[in-house]
């Protein structure tokens, strides 16, 4: 009996460990954190910071990110098309040097409780009240730039159904609204669109002009 509660206790903790190894994190500040810094040697400060307004102007849509919709890119001389998770950036604070952003994110995911021994399969569709809330912060010097997207948050006006900060092994909405599977799907699932958002925004900041929206 303790053998088996012993073997049970390591299979938890290991779980554990692997549901927060999964997660990019920050290792100064502790928290789920998707950063890299892009060198353009030949851009000015300024000149960097324009591209990051295009590059938000261009793909930055309210309405398609809670409705979890991915836009269409394509670039000029490879002719070759690509899609990014939608989202919206919204500027919070500006100085001479760093930027600041909310960024709104679709967090949809079906989930199948048959196995639980429930009778419903569940679909999480992003919506006004219901969606993933980071910072996006951007720092500017001559020829480079880093950006990062941290303080990630599942937010719900019912607050019942809210999964709240990513760093949480498990959610803070009632288990009957999510639990803790579906929990860490959903921000996996998350992480993996803001790394393709991330890369669409590197790929413009090094070269704006071979990259067109296709409306």
């Amino acid at each position: 009996m303790k053998e088996r509660l012993s073997c049970l206790i390591v299979g938890l903790l290991c779980s554990l460990a692997a549901s927060a190894q999964d997660l990019p994190i920050n290792r100064d500040t502790k928290l789920v954190s998707v950063s890299n810094v892009i060198i353009v040697d030949t851009a000015s400060k300024e000149q960097l910071s324009q591209r990051l307004e295009e590059w938000i102007n261009l793909n930055s849509s309210a309405s398609q990110a809670l409705l979890n919709v991915e836009r269409t890119t394509k670039k000029r001389k490879k002719d070759k098309e690509h899609t990014i998770p939608a989202f919206f950036a919204e500027k919070k604070l500006s100085t001479e040097d760093k930027t600041f952003y909310t960024v709104s994110i679709g967090s949809a995911f079906k989930s199948n409780r048959i196995g639980e021994g429930l009778s419903n399969s569940k679909t999480y569709s992003p919506s006004p009240i219901s969606h993933t809330q980071c910072t996006l912060i951007v720092l500017f010097k001559d020829g480079k730039m880093k950006y990062e997207f941290t303080n990630f948050a599942h937010v719900n006006l019912n607050t019942d159904k809210s999964g709240g900060k990513y760093e949480n092994d498990r959610p803070d909405a009632f288990k009957r609204e999510m639990n803790r599977k579906e929990w860490t799907a959903l921000r996996l699932q998350t992480i993996e669109k803001v790394k393709r958002i991330a890369g669409s925004l590197e790929e413009y900041i090094i070269h704006p002009l071979n990259t067109e929206m296709n409306f």
